[in-house]
């Protein structure tokens, strides 16, 4: 029995001895996690943006560092795992503190828990008056109608129906996150990538709190989007057609890859994919087309922290060559798009793509959205992280963590109230958050470019060395 508690007891410290590094990165994040936790009790919640970037800093020296120290195997990947878990975890059981978007959740689900179409009245209607408790006093916008697609709506019903907790909405998102890393991790496999990538996202500081703290239901969009592209890995294209449907009717902005997928999907899983998305609307046709009234009025009108739109508005409004700056820059963006959607189309249809490419198609049109919207919250950089552990994009990193501060810039919500950044501060923000990702961007999109052709600048530098020869001959 002492020989096998010494075995044990080699295994134990073998294992530390190999993943010392990581290891040593873990536990750190972890004790900042916990200092997090403790933080979100404060009565003033604006350190916190400050502490997160301190997470983030360490998160960044983690991926530079202790990747390449992860041993390859299992037991790297164990490493990896069980902080993931344990980040998680450490902030599960706190209250939402930056956003208070899950008691909309809580309510859409009462409401249609009750036999009320969600679609049809705002929170603030006379004819839910007899649903208000106090949870309703917590939801923001209370004069809109609800922006979630049919498959969301349902498992928010779901949820209110058997638990009726904020926990249990939390719960559910946090298990959603944890397929979203064991179907990253199946991908990364299946395309031969090296796995340990999965730190990328794992170890993320934003995905742990947008989505376990917060509770912020995202995870469940990107889990369908990531187990889409597996089943197309794998070849199973009509199965992968059937989930991507569940990703758009979770959360919209999947729909965007839609016309890049249709050739390798085939006109089986284009089909199928149209006949799931439009039979999960049926349940709330009472109310027509307005089912997105609330989602296309937030994404017309709704200003905050946004990255090229304001910039674009500005200049407009600079020149006063129109007394409507907002509505010229919204048109120009909405080209911009379309023509970005039209290229990645023709593309997708020329050539015969794999999945990595088409990936990469779907991370350049979520990347671009992001970045013309008038809003950008920093959950929605969630959508965007698991693509960086196949396309490390550095600029892309730091925004994942610089966009958080955009929280320092709320003037009415999350309750309790608080003093928000002034203009003036504002504007330090969105250097802070967009200055540095432009300019590293640029660069690693000029250096993918100049990688991308080789022999044509081999050949121009050739054409180029022999006409020199023949002048100075």
């Amino acid at each position: 029995m002492i020989f096998a508690s010494r075995t044990l007891w080699d295994r134990i410290f073998q294992f530390a001895k190999q993943n010392w590094v990581p290891l040593t990165c873990g536990i750190i994040l972890e004790l900042g996690f916990a200092v997090f936790l403790q933080l979100t009790n404060a009565p003033n919640w604006t350190s916190l943006p400050g502490l997160f970037f301190v997470l983030f800093s360490i998160y960044l020296f983690t991926i530079w560092l202790a990747k390449k120290r992860i041993p390859h195997g299992s037991r790297g990947l164990l490493v990896i795992v069980i902080f993931a878990v344990a980040f998680r975890l450490t902030l599960l059981f706190s209250g939402p503190v930056f956003s208070f978007d899950i008691y909309r959740y809580i309510w859409d689900g009462k409401v249609a828990a009750n036999g009320i179409n969600p679609f049809m009245y705002p929170p603030e209607a006379d004819e839910l008056a007899g649903l208000r408790d106090s949870n309703w006093l917590l939801i923001n916008h209370k004069y809109l109608k609800t922006g979630y697609p049919p498959l969301m709506e349902l498992l928010f019903e779901f949820l209110y129906i058997a638990f009726r907790s904020v926990l249990s909405y939390k719960v559910t998102f946090f298990l959603f996150d944890l397929g979203t890393i064991v179907v990253l991790l199946l991908l990364l496999k299946e395309l031969k990538l090296d796995v340990r990538n999965l730190i990328v996202y794992a170890w993320a500081p934003l995905p742990v709190v947008e989505i376990s703290q917060t509770g912020h239901n995202d995870s469940v969009v990107v889990f369908f989007v990531l187990l889409a592209f597996l089943l197309m890995a794998r070849g199973r294209n009509i199965s992968s057609a059937a989930v991507m449907s569940l990703a758009v009717i979770s959360k919209i902005y999947p729909i965007f890859f839609v016309p890049v997928l249709f050739k390798r999907w085939g006109r089986c899983g284009t089909l199928l994919f149209f006949v799931i998305t439009l039979v999960s609307h049926l349940p709330y046709i009472g109310v027509g087309w307005s089912i997105y009234e609330s989602l296309l009025f937030v994404f017309n009108t709704t200003n905050f922290n946004g990255s090229i739109f304001p910039v674009i508005t500005n200049i407009i409004d600079w020149t006063r060559i129109t007394s409507n700056p907002g509505l010229v820059a919204q048109f120009i963006v909405y080209g911009t798009y379309a023509s970005l959607l039209a290229w990645t189309f023709v593309k997708s249809r020329s050539s015969q793509l794999g999945t990595p490419q088409l990936m990469e198609m779907s991370f350049l049109l979520t990347g671009t959205l992001l970045l013309v919207n008038r809003s950008f919250f920093s959950w929605y950089m969630i959508w965007m992280i698991p693509f960086l552990a196949f396309y490390i994009f550095r600029s892309w990193l730091l925004l994942s963590g610089t966009t958080f501060l955009g929280y320092l810039k709320y003037d009415s919500f999350p309750p309790p109230d608080h003093e928000a950044a002034s203009p003036q501060m504002g504007q330090i923000i969105d250097v802070v958050q967009y200055l540095p990702f432009y300019a590293i961007f640029a660069y690693e999109l000029a250096k993918k470019w100049y990688t991308r052709f080789p022999k044509k600048r081999s050949s121009t530098s050739m054409r180029i060395s022999a006409k020199m020869a023949s002048e100075v001959q």
